[in-house]
């Protein structure tokens, strides 16, 4: 029996053992065995996280059960951590021996050192994440409803900063630009649309950094036109409690939001003399495979490749279909081409019927056609019928000014 192991059930984990057992199927291999080995049993629509933070999506909607996906594939689920990975894989719970591995265990978010960031900043990165966005914002309301606060505690607690302008702090601050509003009915007691400020600070001289100069322009004006304040070539240097400070000024706020970054998995200094990595990521070849192995692959933000394509669920769900795909070819003895990223565009929502969006073809669609596009081909990638009808009744709902509007105590 061939033993095919996957790490981690992100998109490029969760790509390859879907790829790899439909290709088991489709060449009749009756000796093969997939095994998907993650610390969770469920997949996180990643790109919806921040609506978890604004009230768009209840965070179960984000989510798909792992072992709904194992009956439905005919492969193996191991629930556990991954503590070390060499001929064969550590877990907390036991040793694996496997004949094909894909290394799929994702990124964490990088504070890049910045002083008081891991100790005051909120990161969204994990279903958590969005819920404790959502938590604090709300705290911070409640907190700023009393009538003995000062009017500047009030502004610092009704003030959210955004680090990072990349497609995820941009999607945040447009969101959250939104929620804001959706809220005054709410807190009739306080005057959220002249003490409310939202900042998105960005250390690149420009928001969207490598992204095409329309998007980025098109961004910018949506999230102006929202009241969101934009910085640009503005590096934050020290965070505090309820204050953040950058390379040209200081803004006091409890609210300070970090996406400004994501590093490899922390595994990865675990491997270094082991297998070839550059920067904290895997170093792969031509067909995903970790340099100087033939039976180890690598995929999504765990690994670089030599054209270093970028860190996004859609480049980790190609690497993942070609890696499941590549194994049963291998096991089969026919030869594969090797792997080629096909860009299938870009598109971000920027808040109620705004978006932007960026064909292949280099056709822009802004304002509410880029909404509409960015939704339905969002809505399609959802993998549940479940969650497909859970996101579009959360965001009907939304269309009409309600958003989820409550405090959780599972963080």
């Amino acid at each position: 029996m061939v033993r095919i192991f996957i790490i981690g059930a992100g998109f490029g984990g969760i790509s390859a053992v879907k790829s790899a057992c439909d290709c088991i199927r489709k060449y009749g291999v009756r000796d093969a065995e997939v095994t998907l080995v993650s610390d969770r049993n469920y997949h996180l629509f990643t790109p919806l996280i921040y609506q978890i933070s604004a009230g768009l999506a209840n965070p179960y909607h984000v989510i798909q059960p792992v072992r709904h996906l194992a009956v439905k594939k005919n492969f193996r689920f191991i629930e556990a951590k991954v503590l070390d990975i060499g001929e064969d894989v550590v877990t907390e719970n036991g040793t694996l021996k496997y004949d094909y591995l894909v290394i799929a265990m994702g990124s964490v978010s990088n504070d890049f050192g910045v002083k008081g960031a891991s100790e005051y900043a909120l990161f969204l990165k994990t279903l958590r994440d969005g819920e404790m966005i959502r938590n604090r914002l709300l705290t911070n309301l409640e907190a700023a409803s009393s009538q003995t606060m000062s009017e500047e505690e009030k502004r610092k607690r009704l003030t959210v900063v955004v680090v990072g302008a990349g497609a995820t702090g941009v999607e945040l601050a447009g969101a959250l630009a939104d929620y804001l509003k959706t809220l005054r009915p709410l807190y009739p007691m306080l005057d959220i649309e002249r003490s409310s400020r939202i900042v998105l600070l960005e250390a690149a001289d420009r928001i969207l950094p490598g992204m095409d100069d329309r998007v980025a322009r098109a961004t910018e004006m949506s999230l102006r036109s929202r009241g969101v304040e934009i910085i640009t070539g503005a590096k934050v240097t020290e965070i505090g409690e309820n204050y953040v400070e950058y390379s040209s000024g200081k803004i006091d706020t409890y609210n300070l939001l970090w996406t400004a970054g994501i590093k490899g998995n922390p595994i990865v200094e675990k491997l270094q003399g082991r297998f070839p990595v550059d920067k904290g990521k895997i170093k792969v070849d031509e067909r995903l495979r970790v340099q100087g192995f033939r039976n180890v692959y690598a995929v999504g933000d765990i690994a670089v490749t030599a054209d270093r394509l970028p860190a996004t669920a859609a480049v980790a769900a190609q690497m993942g279909e070609y890696a499941g795909r590549d194994i049963v070819l291998s096991i089969i003895g026919r030869e594969n081409e090797p792997f080629k990223y096909r860009n299938r565009g870009f598109m971000i929502s920027l808040g109620r019927f705004s978006g932007v969006a960026l064909l292949p073809s280099g056709l822009v669609f802004k304002g509410l056609a880029g909404w509409l596009v960015w939704r339905f081909v969002h809505l399609a990638l959802i993998e549940t019928l479940r969650s497909k009808i859970g996101i579009l009744l959360d965001w009907t709902f939304a269309i009409f000014y309600r958003r989820i509007a409550t405090q959780t105590d599972t963080v």
